[in-house]
């Protein structure tokens, strides 16, 4: 059940009060209003570098408090903190400080911090366990200037040691055959009535080549396992035509909560926090493009909802949206989509669960991987963050996406 304290879904407006330090300048000031339900990080940082003009990098932290009343600011870096800094420091306002030379210049040594340097400990603050960081957001900020400078051989390394690149090349393997078309997939994949043949070899075409777009629709069915390999083709479609049917019954068991205003809590929570997601899908994608009410987003927030009410030992997790949507653009047909997306969780499900035994287990083996091409730049940030958080890694990924981004 969603706690009342933490509901932004009755707030449709924040007020955004913005301090800019530019050097040694006078601080300037801006006040403007979001609406939280949409407005992500990216779209934040859009909204102060138009509003200030800022046409270099610049950072942004907010305005908090610790438990012993004291005021500091603490770094804004994904979506995931604008959520705690609206959730936890917007009342009455939000006090935003964006600096615009977040790094010292000239510093080319990536190893720059001195033996001397000293790392404060990361506050403790009154909210949520799982709004806490294990991660020290001082020191990152402080050595992310350096990391950014290394993090491009690492890559390359990394790349090496998985067999992604050659030594001798600067570039990807491409793919080693032509995408599966329309010819091939009858031919050599389906019988006289529409069986599917040869599966193994089915999985092995597509993964060295790909799919032609046109026929992805058919394939990925087979790919993610929604259809049994004995049916007929004309079974096929008798059989997607029940599940589709089945799909709908579910999604009209919530829906006729919501439009009979008897939502109960697990509704109330899982619509709000699907929605919320799904308002920040790309609306430069013509599928998704217009108002908050587009057919398409409609039928992601219903599939995603549906699925998270029918499956409460996993419910919705961030980071389903980014699954579900490209079913839907592919399938173009919201009960397919659904279909599709639960075969595909019923693979990846492990990856959502709250115990985040498996995330762990896969951010270990990135650690593994590091240390094992980069063993110098490793123990280098194992001295300096805890690099067993996967907060790190995913500040480590945010910081690579702004490098190339920027290159």
């Amino acid at each position: 059940m969603a706690s009342p304290a933490f509901d932004m879904s009755d707030r449709e407006a924040v007020r955004v009060r913005v301090k800019i330090c530019e050097g040694k300048m006078k601080p300037v000031h801006k006040k403007f209003s979001v609406d939280p339900q949409i407005t992500t990080f990216e779209v934040l940082q859009s909204l102060l570098a138009r509003a200030f003009q800022i046409s270099g990098e610049f950072t942004i932290s907010y305005l908090a408090f610790d438990n012993a009343g004291r005021e500091l600011y603490l770094s804004l870096l994904s979506d995931w903190d604008l959520d705690a800094a609206f959730l936890s420091s917007s009342d009455p306002c939000l006090q935003l400080k964006v600096e615009t030379r977040p790094f010292e210049e000239g510093l080319e040594d990536w190893d720059f911090i001195s033996q001397n340097d000293e790392i404060l400990p990361r506050p403790q603050f009154g909210v949520p366990n799982f709004m806490k960081y294990n991660v020290d957001r001082q020191a990152l900020a402080g050595i992310t200037g350096s990391i950014l400078n290394q993090v491009g051989r690492t890559v390359t390394r990394v790349q090496r040691t998985l067999g992604f690149m050659p030594d001798n090349e600067s570039l990807p393997i491409g793919p080693t055959r032509p995408p599966l078309s329309v010819q091939e997939w009858r031919e050599c994949f389906l019988d006289g009535v529409g069986h599917l043949i040869k599966p193994q070899e089915l999985r092995l075409a597509v993964y060295h080549g790909g799919v032609e777009p046109g026929l992805r629709n058919i394939v990925w069915r087979h790919l993610l396992n929604v259809v049994p390999e004995s049916l007929s083709g004309t079974e096929r479609v008798e059989y997607m035509k029940r599940k589709k049917a089945e799909y709908f019954h579910l999604r009209d068991l919530w829906k006729k909560q919501v439009i009979d205003g008897m939502m109960t809590e697990e509704v109330k929570y899982i619509t709000n926090l699907v929605r919320k997601d799904v308002l920040r899908t790309d609306r430069t994608q013509p599928f998704y493009a217009g108002a908050d009410d587009n057919i398409n987003t409609t039928a992601l927030f219903h599939l995603l909802t549906t699925y998270a009410y029918t499956h409460p030992g996993v419910s919705y997790c961030q980071g389903m949206s980014d699954l579900a949507s490209p079913l839907l653009v592919m399938m173009k047909d919201e009960g397919t989509a659904y279909i599709c997306f639960c075969g595909l969780l019923q693979r990846l499900r492990p990856n959502f669960m709250l115990d985040d035994t498996v995330m762990t287990q896969k951010f270990q083996h990135l650690s593994d991987l590091l240390q094992h091409s980069d063993p110098t730049f490793f123990e280098y940030l194992r001295q300096q963050v805890n690099i067993s958080d996967p907060t790190f890694f995913e500040y480590l990924r945010q910081q690579v996406n702004i490098s190339a981004s920027s290159a």
